[in-house]
Formats: structure tokens, C-alpha cells, sequence
């Protein structure tokens, strides 16, 4: 009974490391599926608040015009 286990826990061992590796390389696909959508959004959001300070920009200089034409 002995000699059987001593020729079983190599296998176990081996089949035990498989799962382990398995499981760790799927954790590694989403953490990288993790972080493309994060650079996507830091894009989207980038993109976003750059278009909302040129329009705040624009508002600012027209007022700025207008104020000046207003002034006494």
C-alpha cells in the first residue's frame, strides 16, 4: 500500500501544479482584459475633458470681449 501512494503523490503533485497554472494564467487574461479597458477609458475620458476646456476657453474669450465692449 505504501510503495502504491509513493508512486501516486509525483502524479498528484504534477496534476495539482497543472490546475494551479491553469487557474493563475486565466487570473493573468483578465487582469490584462482589466487594464485594456482602462487605457480605453482613461481615453475616452481624456478626450472628453479636453473638448469641455476648449469650450470653456471659448466661452471665456467671448465673454472677455464682451466685457471689454461693456466697460465704461
Amino acid at each position: 500500500m505504501i510503495e502504491h501512494a509513493q508512486d501516486l503523490i509525483p502524479g498528484l503533485l504534477a496534476i495539482i501544479g497543472f490546475f494551479a497554472v491553469y487557474t493563475l494564467n486565466g487570473i493573468k487574461s483578465e487582469i490584462k482584459e482589466v487594464k485594456t479597458s482602462l487605457q480605453s477609458l482613461e481615453t475616452d475620458l481624456r478626450e472628453g475633458v479636453t473638448s469641455l476646456d476648449r469650450r470653456v476657453a471659448v466661452i471665456e474669450a467671448r465673454c472677455q470681449i464682451k466685457h471689454q465692449h461693456d466697460a465704461p
